[in-house]
C-alpha cells in the first residue's frame, strides 16, 4: 500500500508518533531478547564444565551454600569465570562501539587503526633487539606497541589537519 504525500499530510504527526512507538517497542523487545540470551549463557556457564552441575545445585550454591562440592565448584571457579567473561564481552563491545564512533565507520575494526600491526611491531622488536623468546613475555611488549600505533595515527592526522588552510 503506497501512501501519497497528501494522505501523509492528512494523517499528520500521529502517524509519525505511531511509527516511533513501534520502533521503540521493537527495540525494547530486542533488548529483552538479548538480556534473556545473556542470562541463558550465564546459567549455562555456571552449570556446564568438566564436572556438570544441575541448575538446582547451582541455584543452591548461589543462594544458600552448604559447603558441598558443587557449592565450591560454582562459587570459587565458575562464578569468577563467568563474571570475567561477561566483563570482557562488555569491554570488547564498548571498545568496538567507540572505534566505530570515532572513525564514523560501522565496519571499523582494530586493524583499521593499526592496533594489530602495532602489537606485532612491539613483539618483533622485543625478539630482534632484546632476544625475547618466551611466549609469556610477548604480551608485555605487544601492549605498548598496540597502544603506540593508534596514538601515532592520531598525531599524524592532527598535524595534517593543522597544516591545511
Amino acid at each position: 500500500m503506497k501512501i501519497t504525500l497528501t494522505e501523509q499530510r492528512a494523517t499528520g504527526p500521529s502517524a509519525a508518533a505511531a511509527a516511533l512507538r513501534r520502533l521503540r517497542v521493537r527495540r525494547l523487545a530486542g533488548l529483552f531478547a538479548l538480556v534473556a540470551a545473556l542470562l541463558c549463557a550465564v546459567a549455562a556457564s555456571l552449570a556446564y564444565g568438566t564436572n556438570p552441575v544441575p541448575l538446582e545445585s547451582v541455584w543452591q550454591a548461589l543462594v544458600a551454600p552448604a559447603g558441598e562440592e558443587h557449592d565450591i565448584i560454582v562459587r570459587s571457579l565458575r562464578v569468577p569465570r563467568t563474571l570475567l567473561g561477561v566483563l570482557a564481552g562488555i569491554a570488547l563491545g564498548v571498545g568496538g562501539a567507540l572505534m566505530q564512533g570515532h572513525t564514523r565507520n560501522p565496519l571499523a575494526d582494530p586493524g583499521l587503526l593499526g592496533v594489530n600491526q602495532g602489537a606485532a611491531l612491539g613483539v618483533v622488536l622485543a625478539v630482534v633487539v632484546l632476544g625475547i623468546t618466551s611466549l609469556s613475555t610477548f604480551i608485555w611488549f605487544a601492549s605498548p606497541g598496540r597502544s603506540s600505533r593508534p596514538w601515532w595515527c592520531s598525531c599524524s592526522a592532527r598535524r595534517a589537519a593543522a597544516a591545511r588552510p
